[in-house]
């Protein structure tokens, strides 16, 4: 894996080339921090690769909601808690549109 900054990656687009043509995988810097991941693909292996980063998105997303809820304190809340909840929010909805449509 190599990292490139933007300025780097826009000055030097054969580089970049060869690095994907060799199977490199580029992580684009901005400011020293990291903002994007370049990786080689194929006609044949688009559809794999997205599928891949799709679900990789999915865990990140879902570890970083069970942290929030830890860090919240719900995350030892029972099912009827969570289910007495929603109807509230459900309840207030409905009450909310039929006050607007009234």
């Amino acid at each position: 894996m190599r990292f490139m900054s933007v300025r780097e990656f826009r000055q030097s687009t054969t580089t970049v080339w060869q690095a994907l043509d060799e199977g490199d995988e580029i992580v684009l810097t901005n400011n020293g921090q990291p903002r994007a991941l370049v990786v080689p693909v194929t006609g044949e292996t688009l559809d794999e690769m997205v599928d891949g980063f799709v679900s990789a998105r999915l865990g990140i997303a879902i570890r970083q909601m069970q942290e929030a809820s830890v860090a919240a304190g719900t995350d030892t809340m029972t099912m009827e808690e969570i289910d007495a909840i929603i109807a509230d929010v459900r309840r207030e909805m409905r009450e909310s549109a039929e006050a607007a449509a009234a």
